[in-house]
């Protein structure tokens, strides 16, 4: 496929993963000056892998959460209240009313700024059915080990429905949805409270997304909270506020299915929308980089372009536990297990070339037998937000816009030389 070309940048991603590699020179080419650096140049060829796919990224941590529709991008929240906290006189037969509080506001790059935010979104209110947990939870799983029964959270008919409109902007306000029947439910069966879903009442015309405060926001008062309004016996009403405790934003883009296979395109995107975005995939053949080398620097050099935006973005370049193969489906690549090793950096636009992504430490590892190679993902490091694509070219590029992998490396003394440093190139047979 082909994509037009406007502004390029230039990157270097930095040092930053976890655990720390155990080359003993570090990235930098002078720490010992006597040593020979030899160059390897890796380019396209039957070895070498790429693709791209349509992940599912954790959202946890973010200061707001989502619910709508931008484009082909499915938007859906989860927040949950800890119902055994309320007082133990509240019960099902004396509940008065519950509503829950959120803070509504349009604030420049926090919350409902965006063009596809204006406007207005009726969103109905269910209850989740399964446990889940927000440090883990995607569009496709709920847990660290367990998938949702069906993608995009495992949740009931509707309880109500409630019209965001548009939010005030400056400080914002207070804004409140009624939940009474739905906190009914879980007072008479405590056992199946996983807190609420907010989605879109209608999926497939909706087309905006709105925002509201998270939990992770730092003024406790502007968190989701649950309030509840019960009668005491002597029929006096009584109120408490209970604040949420996980919450999370899920994202799926309806045009990535699951059965789609990308292949390698001539360009692809790296990008982000509430918890899914475009992200690419490499492996290459290193059976030419000597074992006992120490990598100086590794630099995968690659032609893009990054169309309509004037601010940078930071990437994540990560390693894959599992194998992969280019003619696997969106749904195989969504399940590959990354590694905790991540390395990450800021890409800044910049006039038209090559990005250079530092990938230093993650080349050390796979020759050392730190981490076992199987590849490792390109994708913007925090996929909660939204972010437009950055276009990458592939292997199925022109010969002016070919990716390639260029590492920098000294050998033990026994391996000096007294000429100069050699570059190999490894080329399609």
């Amino acid at each position: 496929m082909r994509y037009p070309l406007t502004v390029v940048l230039t990157a270097l991603l930095l040092a930053g993963c976890e655990p720390q590699s155990d080359n003993p020179l570090g990235s930098g080419l002078n720490d010992r000056p006597d040593q020979q650096v030899q160059t390897l140049v890796i380019e396209p060829g039957p070895d070498w892998l790429d693709t791209g796919y349509y992940g599912y990224g954790n959202t946890d941590g973010g200061n707001t959460v989502a619910v709508g529709r931008v484009n082909d991008t499915l938007v859906r929240c989860l927040i949950d209240f800890k119902i055994e906290d309320l007082p133990d006189d509240v019960t099902a037969e004396n509940l008065y009313r519950a509503r829950v509080e959120y803070y509504y506001t349009e604030a420049p790059g926090i919350a409902n700024w965006r063009p596809f935010s204006q406007g207005e979104l009726v969103v109905d209110v269910c209850a989740v059915l399964s446990e889940w947990e927000d440090v883990e939870t995607t569009w496709l799983k709920r847990t660290d080990d367990s998938e949702w029964d069906d993608p995009g959270a495992d949740y009931g008919s509707p309880f109500g429905s409630f019209i965001l409109d548009d939010p005030p902007s400056g400080y914002g306000e207070i804004h409140s949805f009624d939940v009474t029947s739905l906190v009914s439910y879980w007072l008479e069966d405590p056992d199946a409270e996983y807190g609420l879903l907010l989605m879109a009442q209608d999926e497939d015309t909706a087309d905006v997304v709105k925002e509201f405060y998270s939990d992770d926001i730092d003024n406790s008062n502007n968190r989701p909270h649950l309030v509840v309004t019960w009668e005491s016996s002597s029929g006096e009403k009584k109120e408490h506020r209970l604040e949420a405790w996980q919450d999370i934003t899920i994202a799926d883009d309806e045009s990535q299915p699951d059965p789609l296979v990308y292949g390698s395109s001539s360009a692809l995107p790296l990008s982000a929308a509430f918890g899914t975005g475009g992200r690419l995939v490499f492996d290459f053949d290193l059976s030419r980089l000597p074992s006992d080398a120490t990598v100086n620097l590794a630099e995968l050099e690659l032609y893009a372009s990054f169309p309509g935006r004037d601010a940078g973005i930071t990437v994540a370049a990560q390693p894959l536990e599992d194998d992969f193969a280019e003619d696997d489906t969106q749904g195989d690549l969504r399940r590959l297990e990354l590694s905790d090793t991540k390395v990450t950096g800021d890409l800044e636009p910049a006039p038209p070339g090559y990005a250079k992504i530092n990938v230093t430490s993650i080349i050390q590892d796979w020759i050392t037998g730190t981490e076992d190679q199987h590849g490792l993902v390109l994708k913007i490091n925090q996929e909660r937000g939204y972010q437009d694509p950055v276009w990458f070219w592939t292997e199925e590029a022109d010969d002016d816009r070919l990716p390639r992998l260029v590492i920098k490396y000294t050998l033990p003394p026994e391996h000096w030389y007294d000429e100069e440093p050699e570059e190999r190139v490894t080329t399609p047979e």
